[in-house]
């Protein structure tokens, strides 16, 4: 029983940790900065994405990094929430959901 309880407390630890670790070091995320996201959408205050294959010409010329810092940062459900369908696309295109 006891090693049930440990693991739980490891998980919750490393879902904690790896939201935080999404974040830059100055505490924001690419997801909200606009010069990284601008791209993606086709108004400033970022609520209409561009169509699909802008989308997908977009997210491919990222590097590698990039696109792993923002599927990160897609996964904590405050920014996940600010950017559904940013999200949405980048996990398909990501390969996963």
């Amino acid at each position: 029983m006891k090693i049930k309880i440990i693991c739980i407390g490891v998980l919750a630890l490393s879902v904690t940790t790896g939201a935080a670790l999404s974040k830059r070091a100055d505490g924001t995320s690419a997801l909200d900065d606009a010069a990284t996201m601008s791209p993606f959408y086709t108004d400033a205050s970022m609520t209409t994405l561009k169509p699909e294959a802008d989308f997908t010409a977009a997210w491919k010329a990222l590097k590698d990094e990039d696109r792993a810092d923002m599927l990160a940062d897609c996964n904590d459900d405050v920014l996940k929430a600010k950017h559904p369908d940013f999200c949405q696309m980048g996990f398909q295109l990501g390969g996963h959901q």
